[in-house]
């Protein structure tokens, strides 16, 4: 008897043992898949804030392209810095500016128990159509030089163009009308032509020729690219040449001074303090200035700053006369007339005209001229300005449209 009473004590005991053995396990298991449950939330809420995250960097180069002033249009009031609701979390927008045209977006998603930061480099240009980038002449209608001229861009032409003496440009022609090449031209780009082609002299032409119309070729030209005409060529074998396929490009919107515009350039003024009835206001340009009548600048003047300068009439320069676009901003001319250009003159500023734009003698501009008819006579001297796209007004003619893109992405 008192063996089995040992027995059963020992059985118990065992029991006891067991049972506690099985419980250990049981809450271990429970607490492992617990904190598995936890941690697999914790992931899911992660990938959910990332996305999130993702998603207001996505809503920010969008609002960027449509609102590009970011430190003064109202629209950012109500959208940075705060918690923007998006799906079952939100996210915060942060700009930081980096330099004039690179922001910093920073994006803060979260999602429950989750959190994510993303950073992104976001590039932003602003680009007119009528002053692009490298364009050192467009002109409306019709484009004649003469003289010694070189030109450090691309040209356009809504009509003719004719070279006459010794013309370098260093980038791409585009004449929608007839274009006439006489004398010694050098043209490193493309030649598109519109219309018909006459060569004539001892032309350079590096880039690719073609023309919708004929081609006429007199005197010893030397044409290194590739001829592509859809009419006739005279004379005939003596060039390689491709027959056809030239495609009709689209004239190139000339913008416009119209009454409302103007108007507007005139109220601007006036509520700048700068509005003048006559050619007696100060060289130091800022803001919108906005002249009433014809304009004469003579003699040793130097017009620095930058902004609009508004000519409500004709504009006429003699002498040596300089205008120098401030470094990080560019002098913007709108003359609502003619323009006549004489003598020694170093011109750092974009000229836009309703009328002829003509120029003689020795001048140099840095920018770029827009005009409904464009001539030169002299040694004639155009540039790009650097940055120009960047550094023209707000309020210049012209639409400006907004490019944003991301350059990198931090996870």
């Amino acid at each position: 008897m008192r063996y089995l009473k040992s027995n059963q004590g020992s059985a118990l005991v065992i029991m006891l043992f067991t049972v506690a053995i099985v419980s250990l396990l049981g809450v271990t298991l429970i607490s492992t898949s617990l904190r598995e449950n936890k941690i697999s939330h914790y992931q899911e809420d992660s990938i959910a804030a990332q996305y999130i995250a993702e998603g207001g960097i996505q809503k920010a180069l969008v609002s960027l392209k449509d609102h590009p002033h970011w430190k003064s249009d109202p629209y950012w009031d109500n959208f940075l810095d705060r918690e923007i609701p998006s799906g079952d979390g939100t996210y915060i927008l942060t700009l930081n500016e980096k330099s004039s045209n690179l922001l910093e977006v920073v994006s803060t998603g979260k999602s429950r128990f989750g959190e994510r930061i993303l950073r992104a480099d976001v590039k932003i240009t602003r680009a007119n159509k009528a002053f692009v980038n490298l364009v050192s002449i467009n002109s409306q209608t019709a484009i004649t030089l003469r003289g010694n001229v070189d030109i450090f861009g691309d040209m356009y032409s809504n009509t003719d163009l004719t070279f006459n003496g010794n013309t370098h440009v260093r980038g791409n022609i585009t004449c929608l009308g007839k274009s006439i090449i006489h004398g010694n031209q050098n043209i490193d780009g493309e030649f598109y032509s519109g219309d018909d082609i006459n060569i004539s002299g001892n032309s350079n032409i590096k880039g690719n020729i073609l023309g919708m119309g004929n081609l006429t070729i007199d005197g010893n030209p030397n044409l290194k690219g590739t001829i592509q005409i859809n009419g006739e060529v005279t004379p005939k074998g003596k060039y390689d040449i491709v027959y056809g396929g030239v495609g009709q490009r689209e004239p190139i919107v000339f913008p416009e001074l119209n009454a409302g515009l103007l108007q507007s350039y005139r109220q601007d003024a006036m509520d700048e303090g700068k509005y003048y009835e006559d050619d007696s206001f100060p060289m130091r340009i800022s803001g919108t200035t906005f002249v009433d009548s014809n304009v004469s600048i003579r003699g040793n003047r130097a017009m620095t700053g930058h902004g609009v300068l508004v000519i409500n009439g004709d504009l006429e320069i003699d002498g040596n006369t300089d205008i120098i676009s401030d470094k990080d901003g560019a002098v913007v001319v709108i003359v609502n007339g003619n323009v006549k250009i004489y003598g020694n003159q170093l011109l750092k500023c974009v000229f836009f005209s309703t009328g002829d734009f003509k120029i003689w003698g020795n001048t140099t501009i840095y920018g770029s001229i827009v005009s409904k008819n464009i001539g030169g006579t002299g040694n004639l001297d155009i540039r790009t300005l650097d940055d120009l796209q960047d550094r023209l007004p707000h309020d210049a003619p012209g639409i400006f449209e907004t490019k944003v893109e991301m350059e990198t992405l931090t996870y």
